[in-house]
Formats: C-alpha cells, sequence, structure tokens
C-alpha cells in the first residue's frame, strides 16, 4: 500500500473533503491500492492515478 497516494486520495475524495464520493476508508484503500499495484500501466501517485481511483469509484457506485 502507497500511504502517501492514499492520503493524497483522501484530501480529495475522503467523509467531509473536496469531493466527498460517501467512500469507507476501506474501499478507498483497496481501490488506492489496486490503482498503484497495477503493472499494466505505469504509476506515479499524480492526479492522472487520483482521477482513475475516482473512476473505479464511480464504477462501484460512489458518488451517485
Amino acid at each position: 500500500m502507497n500511504l502517501n497516494f492514499y492520503t493524497y486520495c483522501k484530501g480529495f475524495y475522503g467523509k467531509g473533503e473536496i469531493y466527498d464520493l460517501g467512500v469507507s476508508n476501506a474501499v478507498l484503500k483497496s481501490t488506492c491500492e489496486l490503482v498503484s499495484n497495477r503493472e499494466d500501466i505505469p504509476f506515479d501517485g499524480d492526479t492522472v492515478d487520483r482521477e482513475t481511483v475516482r473512476h473505479i469509484l464511480e464504477l462501484l457506485g460512489y458518488g451517485k
């Protein structure tokens, strides 16, 4: 688990944050881990990766 990336994403998508998607910490951690461990795309822990987390969470029904 990339703790810095999780903290970065939580600052956007966590409870009471800028884009509160209504996601639990456990789900957010799992999604961050999924994105950071993918081998088919490079991981930089940047905005592109954060938006990938958001996209996955939205596909799972969060934030709607």
